[in-house]
Parts: C-alpha cells; sequence; structure tokens
C-alpha cells in the first residue's frame, strides 16, 4: 500500500495546523506562499541546545543559560538616543548584566525572581559580563543538539516557524524532488535532495549540518551556472553589427585629462569587440561585457568613448541608469563634453518617466527622420513607446541595481547591439567569473593620479560629541555630511541587536546638531521622493542626509566630505567601501566615521580596521571572500542580483564544483545517455 501524503509541494500553508489566513499572509512577507516553500525557508543561523554556567561560557559564542532575574527591569536613553533596558541576572556560578535596545515593552515581562533560559553570546567588559538582546524563554527542550533561529517579521515568530516546520518534515518526501541523478549523487559524493532539507532544519551533527548545507547550496549554484551556460551559448549564436574603427583625438581632446593607462586597456579591449573586420569573422559576435571599476576609477569615460565610437559609426545608443538623478548628472557630463566637438554628428537626450509627451514625440520624429542620439534614462527608456531603430549600443550603469529581465529588456531594443554593463562593487575573479560566465570582463584597477584618500577611522559612542562638531565645522565650509543606518524604522528588523534606525536618527541629529538642515531618505519612499531628497543634498539644500544604503548608487555630490556609518559591524566591507566612495569626490579632505555596536565583538573590530587600512576596492573584496565566505556578496538583496540563501554557509569549493558540473552538462553530446 502507497504511503498516504497530506502535504506536497503546492500545498498551501493554510493546509499546515496552525497557520490560518493571517498568518499566511505574513509568510508573504517572507516569499513563503505554500508548503514547500515554507521547508526552503532556512534557518538564517544555529544556537547549540546546552545549558552551560555563566562562569564557562566563551566570550563572543552563543550559548544558554538559566538565569535568575537578580534586579527589576529599568528604562534608560543612550548617548545615540535609542532606549535600552537593563537588569542583572545570576546563576550558581557568576552575575550578568542584560540589556536589550530598542524595546521598552520587554521592561515589563520580567520580575525579581523570574527563572528564564536565555539564549546570547556573552561579552565581558571591566570584570562584568553582559548579555545583549537575548532571546528569552520560559521553557528549554533538550532533545536536539541545536536550535535553528528562522527570519522574523512582524506577526511570526523564530519560535513559531521552528514549529510549523516541524509538522511538516515528516513528510518531506511528498514536498521535496530530487533533481540529480543517481550516478551524479554518487559522483559527487552529496546526500539527497530530501535529506539535506531534513537535516538543515534538525541538524544531530555539525558534519550533519555541514554537508546537508554544501549539497542545497550546490543546487543553488548548479542551476544558476546551467542558466548562465546557456544564456552565454544563446548570445554567442548572435551576429553583431559590423562597425569600423574611428579616430578618438577629437575625444580625448574634448575630454580635456590624461586617462590612466588601465582606462586605455579597457577602451583597447571594447573597441576591439565592436570594431571586428567582417572580411577575417564571417560571424561577428555582439560585445557582452562588463565593466568593474573601483570608486572614482573612471568608468564613465571608458563607457562615453565606446558610445562614441558607435555614435560616430551612426547608430544610436542608450544609457540607463537607476534614478532619475544619476541619469540627468549622466547626461549633463555627456552633454558638457560631446558640446566641445565643432560637428559631433549626434545629440544627447534625456527620458525619464517626467518626459513631457511633447518632448517624447519629438524625439521620435527626430530618431525616425536619421537624426543619432545618445539617449540617457532611467527605467523609462525600456518603455513600450521608447522604440527607435538602429541602436548600436546599450550601457547599464549600476547594473546590479536593475533586474536580469530589466536589463534584457533594454539590451532587446537593440537587436545586434553591443551591451556595456557597469558596476562599481568590486567582486573578487572567483567570484565574478562564476556570476558572469556568459560574459566578459574588464576591469580597471587603477585611480587617476592625485585623488585624495578618504580618512577612515573606527569609533565608539564616546566620540559622538567630537564628530558632531566635525559636522557643524563642515557644514559652516560650505560641506555635507551623509549618515546612514542599517533600519529605517524602530522595529524595521530582528531587534535582537543594538540597531540604529533612520529614522530616530535623524530625531537625533535634529537635537544634536542645531540650526543644520537634515533630511531623511529611505527605501519606502516612492522613488520620486527620494529623488526630490537627493536633488535637494546635491544642490545644497540639506546640510546632513540622514539615511539607509539607499544612497550606495554613484551620485556626484562633490561637496560631501562626512560618511557616518551607524552599526558599521552589519554591513560588509564591499558595501562600506561603496559607501565610502560618496565623499571625497571633490578636492575638501573627507572623513568615512564608522560606528560600531560595542556588543559586535573583536573579530568584528578587526574585520572593520581593515577598512580603516585598506584603499582597495578588490583587496577589501578578496579579504571579505577569505573572511566571511561568498555570503557577503551573494547576500546582498539588490534585485540585479541572484538570490543564493545558503552560498555564505557552503564550502567555498562547491560553487567550482557546480559550475564545472554545468559546464560538463551542457557539454555532453545530444545522443550520448546522461544516467
Amino acid at each position: 500500500m502507497k504511503p498516504s501524503f497530506r502535504f506536497f509541494y503546492d500545498s498551501p500553508l493554510t493546509s499546515v495546523n496552525g497557520i490560518g489566513k493571517v498568518k499566511a499572509e505574513h509568510y508573504l512577507k517572507l516569499g513563503v506562499t505554500n508548503v514547500s516553500e515554507l521547508l526552503f525557508l532556512f534557518p538564517r543561523s544555529y544556537r547549540i541546545n546546552r545549558i552551560i554556567n555563566l562562569a564557562e561560557a566563551p566570550e563572543g559564542k552563543t550559548c544558554v543559560f538559566c538565569l535568575t532575574v537578580a534586579s527589576r527591569p529599568s528604562l534608560f536613553k543612550m548617548k545615540s538616543g535609542l532606549k535600552a533596558v537593563r537588569f542583572s541576572v545570576f546563576d550558581d556560578s557568576s552575575r550578568a548584566v542584560i540589556t536589550y535596545f530598542n524595546n521598552p515593552y520587554i521592561k515589563n515581562s520580567f520580575s525579581v525572581g523570574d527563572k528564564r533560559y536565555f539564549t546570547g553570546a556573552i561579552k565581558k567588559l571591566n570584570g562584568v559580563r553582559y548579555l545583549s538582546s537575548p532571546l528569552s524563554e520560559k521553557e528549554f527542550n533538550p532533545s536536539l543538539p541545536y536550535r535553528p533561529v528562522y527570519p522574523c517579521v512582524e506577526g511570526i515568530s523564530s519560535r513559531e516557524t521552528e514549529k510549523f516546520i516541524g509538522l511538516v518534515l515528516g513528510e518531506t518526501d511528498s514536498v521535496i524532488s530530487e533533481t540529480l541523478s543517481a550516478e551524479q549523487l554518487s559522483r559527487l559524493g552529496f546526500m539527497g535532495r530530501a535529506d539535506a532539507v531534513r537535516a538543515v532544519h534538525r541538524p544531530q551533527s555539525e558534519t550533519e549540518l555541514k554537508s546537508a548545507l554544501n549539497r542545497l547550496a550546490f543546487d543553488e549554484f548548479y542551476d544558476f551556472a546551467l542558466k548562465m551556460q546557456k544564456s552565454g551559448t544563446e548570445r554567442t549564436a548572435a551576429t553583431a553589427i559590423p562597425m569600423n574603427p574611428v579616430s578618438l583625438d577629437g575625444f580625448f581632446s574634448a575630454l580635456g585629462f590624461a586617462l590612466t593607462s588601465a582606462q586605455n586597456r579597457v577602451i583597447s579591449e571594447i573597441r576591439s569587440d565592436i570594431c571586428r573586420n567582417p572580411s577575417s569573422d564571417k560571424h561577428i559576435k555582439p560585445m557582452n561585457r562588463l565593466l568593474q571599476g573601483d570608486v572614482g576609477s573612471g568608468k564613465t569615460a571608458v563607457a562615453f568613448c565606446a558610445a562614441f565610437t558607435v555614435l560616430k559609426n551612426g547608430y544610436n545608443v542608450m544609457l540607463m541608469a537607476p534614478t532619475e538623478i544619476l541619469a540627468s548628472q549622466h547626461y549633463e557630463k555627456a552633454s558638457a563634453l560631446f558640446s566641445k566637438m565643432s560637428e559631433p554628428g549626434f545629440e544627447c537626450i534625456l527620458i525619464t518617466g517626467s518626459t513631457p509627451a511633447s518632448a517624447r514625440k519629438r524625439f521620435l520624429s527626430q530618431a525616425a527622420s536619421g537624426q543619432r542620439f545618445f539617449v540617457f534614462g532611467t527605467h523609462a527608456l525600456i518603455s513600450d513607446w521608447v522604440n527607435i531603430s538602429d541602436v548600436g549600443l546599450v550601457i547599464t550603469d549600476e547594473q546590479h541595481r536593475f533586474g536580469v529581465r530589466q536589463r534584457d529588456m533594454l539590451a532587446e531594443k537593440s537587436g545586434g547591439g553591443h551591451i556595456l554593463l557597469m558596476s562599481a562593487t568590486p567582486i573578487p575573479r572567483t567570484l565574478a567569473m562564476f556570476l558572469y560566465a556568459d560574459r566578459d570582463i574588464s576591469v580597471i584597477d587603477e585611480l587617476p593620479p592625485g585623488r585624495r584618500r578618504v580618512r577612515t577611522f573606527l569609533c565608539g559612542d564616546d566620540m559622538r560629541k567630537r564628530i558632531d562638531a566635525l559636522i557643524i565645522k563642515e557644514a559652516t565650509s560650505g560641506h555635507r555630511t551623509y549618515i546612514v543606518c542599517p533600519a529605517i524604522e524602530p522595529d524595521d528588523e530582528d531587534t535582537g541587536a543594538e540597531l540604529c534606525d533612520a529614522v530616530s536618527r535623524r530625531d537625533q541629529a535634529a537635537n544634536a546638531l542645531p540650526g543644520l538642515r537634515i533630511g531623511l531618505m529611505h527605501g519606502k519612499m516612492k522613488p520620486s521622493e527620494k529623488d526630490g531628497i537627493m536633488r535637494e543634498f546635491t544642490c545644497g539644500e540639506l546640510d546632513v542626509l540622514v539615511s539607509t544604503t539607499v544612497i550606495e548608487v554613484g551620485v556626484d555630490v562633490p561637496e560631501a566630505t562626512v560618511m557616518i556609518v551607524e552599526n558599521a559591524e552589519r554591513f560588509g566591507l564591499a558595501q562600506l567601501h561603496q559607501l565610502r566612495g560618496r565623499v571625497g569626490r571633490g578636492s575638501a579632505e573627507s572623513f568615512m566615521i564608522m560606528f560600531s555596536s560595542h556588543s559586535s565583538g573583536q573579530s568584528e573590530s578587526e574585520r572593520l580596521n581593515k577598512l580603516c587600512e585598506e584603499y582597495d576596492g578588490f583587496k577589501l573584496a578578496e579579504f571579505d571572500l577569505a573572511s566571511r565566505g561568498p555570503g557577503d556578496f551573494f547576500g546582498t538583496r539588490q534585485s540585479g542580483q541572484p538570490v543564493f540563501a545558503l552560498a555564505g554557509l557552503a564550502d567555498a569549493g562547491v560553487m567550482a564544483m557546480a559550475k564545472a558540473e554545468a559546464e560538463r552538462m551542457v557539454n555532453i553530446p545530444e545522443n550520448e545517455e546522461i544516467h
């Protein structure tokens, strides 16, 4: 008799006991709509499920403690403006102080004499043990050696997800299908997919957990690598528009400064792609190139040179940027550059969502009559109405800010045209070769001479008043300051940490910096609102901009001289380096100040100090890869990057295995039997 299963891969969440309509709506925020997706909602961490005495606990390692509340919880305000609740606890071996941040109501959850099970990491300061925002439970279940910690949103706790997944795990075989053949499993040495899912949620040992993570991470990498292999094959089969080399003398003369050797090398690589000789190469493959370069390395000048070559061949060029203000800056720079030429033969034009209908009609009419354009714009460029012929090159700036489909829609407008993607995010070579296996890569690994370094410091709360004085001093000199926070509002994320949010920080800055004009910007605002705030900052109508990382995109504000990052331990070095690149773009001395939570630990301090010493983005990226794994890059939730849920937890070799296996499968002859 066949077993009767209650759950299948597409079973609705409401079929799980305890998940009703309201709870299912909460799970939508985590991207979970059915039972299969619930099983692939993996833990973000684990904790050893064994009670340990305070005196025996290693510093910085998450442990479970059975503690008694010794003092009445008190509410106080920190120098940063955050509210905190503090009380003391003890066990038979020692005492400790517990602090909860940004959660004032938890004060009423504890009374003197209460015995609770607290899960957290001990930190010692001046001989006193501290626990920062530990998980608190009234009961302890010792049946599992490891307890999973799941992502949380409002209305769903980690413990609830643990319970619901437990109800489904017994029927994993009916929900999870195997994706590798028996031969592949044997040759690659992997456990089955369903077994791996069970082991990730309920690991019985560290070895089993590692094996399960490697198997599931391989699946993510393998699926992506197969798509890249097939995509590369399809693009290689396309035929490009033949173009001829053109003299760059007029371009370089208008540019007015000498390019670096790295820029000249990359220009040669791009021109060799664009200007292939049809007589010697009957099949001309379109350029499909990623241009990587550190902040300030001169990618824009290289892109404009590529555009000039295509425009002088009689074809149109389109450049898409993620924000209206960045598209406008590119348009203004190009207009100023090409206006220095006596007869460029083309016109620069800006197209955004706010472009009037009359301007749209005039542009389309001119394009239809043969006028050549260098078109700059935002997502508006992929609109149906932007329909012009003879597009020889499409350029996507800050390409990681766009989804794959958005980039492809722009590329489709070019027919057999060339494609150039630009990114200021340094990615280690091994990762770049995996992520962009379907395209060529050019790297500008040299900064223009004379560019001043941004002085970078890691500070504690005791430096707040001195930094406030620096902000005021810079403002009186006509300079501006960014303050970047990891969250938007209080309780915007799981508040198991001293998390600084942009809304509270803006209010705190208004009190600490009287007389200065302070703005607020974050990802929940409409694009038009963000553009408006950024324009105010760019034009000098604001002295200080408090923001989340939405200011990472390469807007050029030469007057910005101070970058302050709150909870710097929450960011990867590559991301921090990007933020640092928002200042130091003018001639004035510039500063980056990183504030880090006092509970972040010594290893985090060492990592952040690396940024104070190193200014090469690619070296920082390699350091992050070695110290934190690929998750720091794959974990970036940007629409243009693939989402690898387990990439940062897998062995580095798994990615290479997946790439090799994908190449093997794509190259297997059609008549060869696959086991």
